[in-house]
C-alpha cells in the first residue's frame, strides 16, 4: 500500500468552479454542516483551495475538501478556488490511496490552542477592533472574546494553558486568581480530577466574601473602631457585659470606650458579613457581667466547637456546588434531544410520585422555569397556570418535548436538594437518587454531592478541612448568640461585678440547625 502525497503534483492547475458542478461521491466522512461554519463561507468565501482530480470526462471530484463544498452550495457561492492536482487514477490501489489519503487528511488536523487563540484575539482587539466586531467578524462568541482577552493579559494563565492543556475558559478562570497562587495551584490540581468547576466557584464564592470582609474592616477601621483578629473569648462580647448602671452593654452605649472592639463574623447571603462588638479589656473598663436569666446553657464544647466548624465549611461547599450545578442543568436542558433512557426516567418518576416530584408540580414548577429561563411564574390561583411553559412544550418538537418533561421533574428535585441535605444523606435517598441519575448524564459531582449520592457521612476530613485544635473559634466562624432572654417576670437580672471567669454560653449552633431544618422537603417520604 502506499500513501498518496499530499503536495500537489506538478499537473496541478487551479481553477474557479462553481461548486454545485464538483462531484462529491467518494467520501469516508459524513458531511456535518454547521451554520457558522456556512456563515464563514458566505462572508469570506472559501479560504483555502478544494483538492480535486480530474476524471475521464474532464470533470472535477473533489478529493479534499468536501465540507467546504457543501458549505459553499449552501451559501450560494457561484465559484470557489479548486486545485486540481492529476487525472482521477482508477484502480483498487488508487482507491486505497484515495481513502487513506482522507484519513490522514482529517485526522491530522489541530485546531488553536488556547493560547493561540488569545493572541488571534488580542491582535486584533490592538488593531483597533471592539469585542462586537471581533465577535461578528470571526464568528466567536463574545464570552469567549472576553476571555481570549483575560488569557492573553495573564502570563499565569498563558504558562499554565500550555504546560496543563487547559481550554479556554479554564485559562480564563485562572487569570482571574492572578494575585492569587494558592488558588491557582487548587485550580490546576482540580483540572485531573474533573473537580475544576466546583474549585472555581467555591475559589469565587471564597473572594466575594473576602472582599465583603475587607470592605467592613476599612470601614470599621475609618470609624475608629479596633478590629480583632481573632476571636477574644465569650467573656468580652458586650451582650453579656453590663455597665455601671447593670444595663447590658450595646455597640451605641459602648461605643465611647477605649475597649470598644469588633469582630468582623461571615455571613451566607449578603452582606456576607457583620460586626459582632466587644470589649478588649472589661475588667479595666469597669463592667460587670450580666447575669443571665437563670437555666443558662453550658459552654459550648469541643464537639460542639467541631460541630460548628463542620456546618460552617459543608455549607459553604454545599453552596458553591449548588451554583455549578444549577449553571450545567441550565446548559444541559437547552439540548434538542432526550438524554438516554428519558422515557424510562420519566416512566419511573410519574411512578414513584416522590415529595420533591409532587411539590414541584403543586408549585407550579418554579426551579423548573429558571432552569428553563422563563420568567417567574404565576400563582397557582392565577389562570391560565404557567400559560408560557405550556405553550413551550406544545410548540416543540417530540424529542425537545421529553427534554422540557425532564426539566419538571428535576426541578423539583433540585428545589428539595438544600444544605440541610449532606446532615442526614441516608434520609434523603430522593435526593441521592437525583444526584446519581445527574451524574449518569453527565455532571460531575462535587466532594459533597458525591457524598449524599452514595449516603456517606459528610466529615471535615472528607472535604479537606483539618478538625479544629480545641481553641477558640476562627474568627469567621458563625457565632450566633441569642442575647439572654432575663428573668421569667420581665424584670432586669442583677449584674456582679466582672471576675474574669467564663459566663456562661448559650447555643452556637441554634442559628445553624435552624437553617438545616428551613426546607419544604426536609425529610423524604
Amino acid at each position: 500500500m502506499t500513501i498518496p502525497d499530499p503536495a500537489p503534483q506538478a499537473a496541478a492547475e487551479l481553477q474557479y468552479l462553481d461548486p454545485a458542478t464538483l462531484l462529491t461521491d467518494l467520501n469516508i466522512r459524513d458531511i456535518r454542516l454547521d451554520p457558522d461554519f456556512v456563515a464563514s463561507v458566505k462572508e469570506l468565501g472559501v479560504l483555502q483551495p478544494i483538492i480535486a482530480t480530474r476524471t475521464g470526462d474532464w470533470q472535477a471530484r473533489v478529493r479534499y475538501g468536501h465540507r467546504r463544498t457543501a458549505a459553499a452550495i449552501k451559501a450560494g457561492l457561484p465559484a470557489v478556488p479548486v486545485l486540481v492536482v492529476a487525472d482521477e487514477a482508477t484502480g483498487t490501489q488508487a482507491q486505497i490511496d484515495r481513502i487513506v489519503g482522507q484519513y490522514h487528511e482529517n485526522t491530522h488536523r489541530a485546531g488553536l490552542t488556547s493560547n493561540e487563540e488569545a493572541s488571534f484575539v488580542q491582535q486584533l482587539l490592538s488593531l483597533g477592533m471592539t469585542e462586537r466586531e471581533i465577535h461578528r467578524a470571526a464568528r466567536i462568541p463574545k464570552d469567549r472574546v472576553r476571555a481570549a482577552q483575560a488569557v492573553a493579559g495573564s502570563e499565569t494563565a498563558q504558562q499554565a494553558a500550555e504546560e496543563h492543556q487547559l481550554t479556554l475558559e479554564q485559562a480564563a478562570a485562572l487569570a482571574e486568581f492572578d494575585d492569587s497562587p494558592a488558588v491557582v495551584k487548587k485550580l490546576l490540581a482540580s483540572v485531573e480530577s474533573g473537580m475544576f468547576a466546583h474549585e472555581l466557584q467555591r475559589a469565587r464564592d471564597d473572594r466575594v466574601r473576602k472582599q465583603a470582609r475587607d470592605r467592613l474592616t476599612a470601614e470599621l477601621e475609618q470609624a475608629g473602631v479596633t478590629v480583632l483578629a481573632q476571636h477574644p473569648g465569650y467573656d468580652r462580647e458586650l451582650q453579656l457585659l453590663a455597665g455601671p448602671d447593670g444595663q447590658r452593654l450595646t455597640e451605641e452605649t459602648h461605643r465611647d470606650c477605649p475597649g470598644h472592639a469588633a469582630l468582623i463574623r461571615s455571613l451566607w447571603d449578603e452582606p456576607y458579613c457583620r460586626p459582632d462588638w466587644y470589649c478588649t479589656d472589661p475588667k479595666a473598663h469597669g463592667h460587670r457581667r450580666y447575669q443571665a436569666a437563670a437555666g443558662g446553657k453550658p459552654q459550648t464544647s469541643e464537639a460542639a466547637r467541631a460541630e460548628r466548624r463542620l456546618v460552617r465549611v459543608a455549607n459553604t461547599a454545599w453552596r458553591s456546588a449548588e451554583k455549578v450545578r444549577q449553571a450545567w442543568l441550565a446548559e444541559f436542558l437547552r439540548r434538542s434531544t432526550p438524554p438516554r433512557d428519558c422515557m424510562g426516567y420519566i416512566a419511573e418518576m410519574m411512578a414513584r410520585a416522590e415529595l420533591p416530584f409532587r411539590k414541584g408540580l403543586d408549585d407550579g414548577h418554579p426551579t423548573a422555569r429558571m432552569l428553563l429561563s422563563l420568567p417567574e411564574g404565576t400563582s397557582r390561583w392565577d389562570q391560565p397556570r404557567n400559560a408560557d411553559l405550556v405553550q413551550m412544550l406544545l410548540k416543540a418538537p417530540v424529542q425537545r418535548q421529553q427534554v422540557i418533561t425532564v426539566a419538571m421533574i428535576l426541578g423539583g428535585y433540585e428545589a428539595a436538594a438544600g444544605v440541610h441535605v449532606w446532615r442526614h444523606p441516608k434520609s434523603h435517598h430522593d435526593i441521592a437518587a437525583y444526584l446519581r441519575t445527574l451524574a449518569a448524564w453527565g455532571y460531575g459531582l462535587s466532594v459533597i454531592e458525591q457524598a449524599v449520592a452514595d449516603g456517606t457521612e459528610v466529615t471535615l476530613e472528607l472535604l479537606g478541612e483539618e478538625p479544629p485544635d480545641g481553641a477558640e473559634p476562627e474568627p469567621d466562624e458563625p457565632d450566633d448568640l441569642p442575647a439572654p432572654s432575663g428573668n421569667r417576670d420581665g424584670a432586669e437580672p442583677a449584674s456582679e461585678p466582672y471576675s474574669g471567669a467564663e459566663p456562661p454560653d448559650y447555643d452556637p449552633d441554634a442559628d445553624e440547625q435552624d437553617e438545616q431544618d428551613d426546607c419544604p422537603c426536609s425529610q423524604s417520604e
